[in-house]
Parts: C-alpha cells; sequence; structure tokens
C-alpha cells in the first residue's frame, strides 16, 4: 500500500503560490487566486475545499 505524504511536505513544493486542499490533497496551484478557484471547482464540485497562498519562510501564517 502506498503512503501518502504529509500535506506540509506538498505545500513546500509551492511557495508563494496559490493551492487549493480538497480532501486532505492539493488540487490545484497557480498565481492567480481566480484560476485556482475555477480549477478546484471544476475537479470538487461542491466538496469543501481551501484556498491558500503559501507564504514564504519569512512569513508568518496565523489560522
Amino acid at each position: 500500500m502506498k503512503k501518502s505524504k504529509p500535506i506540509e511536505k506538498e505545500l513546500k513544493k509551492h511557495i508563494g503560490e496559490w493551492v487549493a486542499i480538497c480532501n486532505k490533497k492539493i488540487v490545484a496551484c497557480g498565481s492567480n487566486p481566480s484560476s485556482v478557484m475555477d480549477k478546484a471547482k471544476d475537479l470538487c464540485g461542491n466538496r469543501e475545499t481551501t484556498i491558500l497562498r503559501v507564504p514564504e519562510k519569512s512569513q508568518i501564517l496565523l489560522l
């Protein structure tokens, strides 16, 4: 059985980009949040999706 990678490891590949996360997986990424949302909606439909910009290492992210 293949192990899934922790989302934190995957997010490191997208520093400075907008990403869409659905079902604990990155489903879309890019430099434009509107296009990332559109891609995510096409792939995930009405399922709960989170869109965020992955900060640079020097930035602090408060949730």
